[in-house]
């Protein structure tokens, strides 16, 4: 009975390594199609500067000095996989500080709580403007540090301070583990791709975005590189 009981195991552990085997990786780089890096736009705080300070630079559209563009959002949108993102290793956080949020773009795996916090000795508030997830409008007082939320729906949710109108953000709620964000540098990496032809895109809040076809043929690295041009008019 033992024996038979190991034979199936060893049978789906060995199914299981050939499927990752037969998944393949994308790599590339979300570049400025541009000559140079734009300067960064400065921002002037008109409100509770003894906390906010009174101005800093954007991070709206920030650009290495190789062109890299970091915070582009690059996904798989027409994969169909019962696959979920893995679950954070630590909770995930959305930092008010400075009168800044931190990080400027978020992935939230849809259904898992994650903390929006306040370090800033005054008053926020958190305004969601999505479509298909209820909107949150809730004041964050420095008496009331931490608040948890969680989304139920993948979308791209925009989020402000109504207290301080230049503070602004982006959730990204997914549905599963092919949306990454770019590094400083640009950089991306999406790990476990089956086999397939897929619209990989690209979006950046400030850029016009990019999509091009990928095909995953095995284990195999495939690499893609996105330019994206400015759009003609940049908001906060």
């Amino acid at each position: 009975m033992k024996s038979a009981k190991y034979a199936i195991l060893a049978i789906l552990f060995t199914g299981l390594i050939a499927l990752n085997a037969h998944a393949g990786t994308i790599t590339g780089v979300v570049k400025f199609a541009g000559k140079s890096a734009p300067a960064p736009e400065m921002i002037t705080y008109n409100k509770d500067q003894e906390v906010c300070g009174k101005g800093a630079k954007s991070n709206e559209l920030i650009v290495s000095g190789s062109l890299g563009v970091e915070n582009a959002v690059v996904g798989i949108k027409d994969i169909k996989t019962d696959k979920k993102p893995a679950a954070p290793k630590s909770k995930i956080q959305f930092v008010q500080e400075k009168c800044m949020f931190h990080p400027r773009v978020l992935v939230i795996p849809i259904g898992t709580e994650f903390d929006v916090v306040n370090k800033d000795p005054l008053t926020h508030n958190i305004h969601t403007f999505g479509k298909d997830n209820a909107t949150i409008n809730r004041g964050q007082p420095k008496t009331t540090p931490v608040i948890s939320f969680k989304f139920e729906v993948p979308e791209r949710i925009k989020v402000k301070c109504d207290i301080h109108k230049w503070m602004s953000g982006w959730f990204m709620v997914v549905d599963n583990p092919y949306t990454v964000l770019s590094a400083a540098d640009g950089s991306f990496k999406i790990t476990d791709v089956p086999p397939g032809t897929y619209d990989l895109q690209a979006w950046h809040e400030a850029l016009s975005p990019g999509t091009q076809k990928v095909t995953i043929k095995g284990d195999e690295e495939v690499k893609v590189t996105f330019e994206l041009g400015e759009k003609k008019k940049r908001g906060r």
